[in-house]
């Protein structure tokens, strides 16, 4: 929870620096928004991730079959 809480709160500083004259709800919402796109990436990365090791798996599983099969 502290880490996020200082995540939040850098990148609150940030908008902050960047947007001076805007509201803190504005600025919230642009910190919001960012977590949320970063969180979709996270995810996308994670599920491609995902795939990549199921294809090795069974890349592998079935180079051992046949290394098997050869004995």
């Amino acid at each position: 929870m502290r880490l996020a809480a200082e995540d939040v709160n850098a990148m609150f500083s940030h908008y902050t620096s960047l947007y001076p004259d805007k509201s803190e709800l504005d600025k919230l919402a642009f910190v919001t928004l960012s977590q949320a796109v970063g969180k979709i990436t996270a995810q996308r990365a994670a599920a491609k991730l995902a795939s990549e090791q199921e294809t090795l798996d069974d890349k592998l599983g079935a180079y051992l079959a046949g290394v098997d099969k050869n004995r």
